[in-house]
């Protein structure tokens, strides 16, 4: 039998979209999985929403009595998942398919001891689930040393393995590296994976698998500046470590990436401001005329 995967879903106020999160983790390929919502005290509907799914014995709902903040609602996450490999889904994004499946297959080879994170190419959407653009390793396919992916990262200045939604974690490996930290908030993500590859590798797989989906509060510029401070300040801190044998170019380089994004993460968001502003004019004027 296969090893069990824990698909978590931390949420505060997700009504809108994690019907959409929940339907795409339900419809895997692969088995046997569990779904676990963790709902952070929301005051919208998302717990009606989520309870609509309580009749699959692979459904099961926490929830916080009081909002923890959520980065503590991610490590509560990580302690009820029973699964021998865990994927924290964020409410807003969704999987394809056969996600669990592909990410999954390189843990199971022969030669899989090393392998503590699996990640794919991921699709960036917008609400309407347009796809904006495509990211993650550029050309990469199968196991990348892990000091290597970090130090990848840290040149390109962003996230590369992907956000939460798009890896999968051997769940000892997130365990034994103190899972997530409020050090870094808006880069929590590439911190703890840093944490897990400084002893262990990542493996690509090849196609988009998940879908990342960004909104205008996500992407609003007051986040986008502080992004760009937060990945300053991880790159000071691996730079600390000399584990990664990061050298003065690599860390060059990153730094100056990191402050030319912050720039065009501002640009983007006004752009998807923009968008969204008109794409909810057109819809309300083609509703109005019904």
């Amino acid at each position: 039998m296969r090893p069990l995967v824990s698909v978590c879903i931390p949420v505060y106020n997700g009504a809108r979209f994690i019907g959409r999160a929940l339907d795409s983790a339900l419809a895997q390929t692969y088995a046997p999985l569990e779904l676990v919502v963790l709902d952070n005290a929301s005051t919208d509907n998302t717990v009606e929403i989520v309870s609509r799914y309580l009749g699959d014995p692979r459904v099961r709902l926490v929830r916080n009595l009081a909002n923890i903040g959520a980065i503590s609602n991610f490590n509560k996450a990580v302690s009820e998942a029973r699964g021998e490999f865990i994927k924290i889904l964020c409410a807003d994004d969704y999987l394809r398919r056969d996600c669990l499946e592909k990410q999954a297959a390189p843990f199971l080879g022969g030669d899989s001891a090393r392998i503590v994170m699996t990640c794919s190419p991921r699709s960036v959407v917008g609400e309407d689930e347009a796809v904006w653009l495509r990211r993650g390793f550029a050309g990469r396919e199968g196991v990348v040393d892990g000091r290597e992916a970090v130090r990848l990262s840290v040149r390109a200045a962003t996230n590369l393995p992907g956000e939460s939604s798009c890896v999968l974690l051997r769940a000892s490996a997130l365990k034994a590296a103190g899972g997530f930290r409020d050090k870094f908030s808006l880069c929590m993500d590439i911190d703890c994976w840093s944490r897990m590859l400084v002893s262990g590798d990542l493996y690509v797989t090849a196609g988009t698998l998940c879908y990342y989906r960004i909104s205008p509060r996500s992407w609003s510029i007051s986040i986008a500046r502080l992004q760009s401070s937060d990945y300053l300040a991880f790159i000071d801190e691996v730079a600390r470590d000399g584990r990664f044998g990061l050298t003065g170019y690599d860390l060059g380089l990153g730094r100056l990436r990191a402050r030319l994004n912050g720039g065009l993460r501002s640009f983007f968001s006004r752009v998807v401001f923009l968008l969204t502003a008109v794409n909810r004019r057109c819809y309300g004027e083609r509703n109005g005329g019904r």
